[in-house]
């Protein structure tokens, strides 16, 4: 059975100073911990404080903001030998399924089965995650289930889209954990906006 891993990173947050104190803190509430891998991937700057820290403990410290070639002129990057050479034994992988066209983070995912095709699609995951392991780095792949888009045309985001229109009708109802008995059937659409299911679909479902 594989063991389960729990990860996270801290994007653009802490110097190295307040790493320490982190650490100094969190240690201790999962020293006891052995259910699940435990991996932190702070900035690169926090790495040489964070691997001194979790020394002689459970926690494993993985890097963000990781290239695959080995080396080259990607400004702001690190290369899978640059961490390796740090002590580092993860990378950490910034939301990859296919998000709104253009978006900077990838947090308004529009689409959960696939991989983005603005970073490459499956086949370029594939290469870069065979890259990392051949350097013997465990991948850490943020998939942001509870995050989606609500975007225009409807066609980049079918299964919301689909539970908008309608309701507990829909063949995608089930991804999502909404409480159809509350407002009527009616959903926010996050403000005070409330969007009720088409009642013509519904006819339509029925026919």
């Amino acid at each position: 059975m594989r063991t389960k891993v729990m990860a996270a990173n801290w994007k653009m947050y802490k110097i190295p100073d307040q790493t320490r104190e982190f650490f100094r803190i969190f240690l201790p509430l999962v020293s006891a911990h052995t259910r699940d891998e435990i991996v932190v991937c702070p900035p690169f700057l926090d790495l040489p404080a964070a691997l001194a820290a979790i020394q002689g403990s459970n926690v494993a410290i993985g890097g963000q903001n990781v290239h695959w070639k080995e080396e080259g002129a990607f400004t702001g990057e690190t290369s899978a030998a640059q961490l390796l050479a740090l002590g580092v034994t993860h990378v950490y992988l910034s939301p990859i399924l296919q998000a709104n066209p253009g978006s900077p983070h990838g947090y308004d995912v529009v689409d959960h089965s696939r991989v983005s095709t603005d970073l490459g699609g499956e086949p370029a995951f594939r290469e870069m995650a065979d890259e990392f392991h051949r350097h013997g780095l465990g991948v850490v792949v943020d998939v942001v289930p509870n995050h989606m888009a609500r975007p225009t045309p409807e066609s980049l985001n079918a299964q919301l889209w689909s539970v908008l229109h309608q309701g507990r009708k829909s063949p995608y109802a089930h991804w999502f954990d909404v409480d159809w008995d509350a407002q009527d059937g009616r959903l926010l659409d996050g403000g005070d906006t409330m969007l009720k299911p088409n009642p013509a679909t519904k006819r339509r479902r029925r026919a």
